[in-house]
């Protein structure tokens, strides 16, 4: 009958082994919550893009009417129906 080998001590202390099972976790668990917010950003986007076009259409369209009054409406009128301009 063969001799039974004596068997090694572990490479890594067990202390170390749950020391980086601890790491694992927390790791994975972070990377749970930044796809979470990712796919959360990804169902807002559409929204938040259409909101800011129509923000940007006011802002301009009240801006284009101020440059209007200041600079153009002397010569072509309140309305732009003429004036001493073409």
């Amino acid at each position: 009958m063969p001799k039974e080998r004596p068997t090694p001590d572990p490479f890594e202390p067990e202390w170390l082994e749950r020391s980086l099972d601890r790491y694992l976790t927390v790791g994975v668990f972070f990377m749970v919550v930044l796809i979470a917010g990712f796919v959360t950003y990804r169902l807002r986007e559409p929204s938040l893009r259409s909101e800011a076009l129509q923000q940007q259409t006011t802002n301009n369209t009240k801006y284009g009417r101020t440059l209007f009054v200041t600079s153009c409406s002397s010569c072509h009128g309140k309305q732009a129906e003429g004036g001493s301009g073409p």
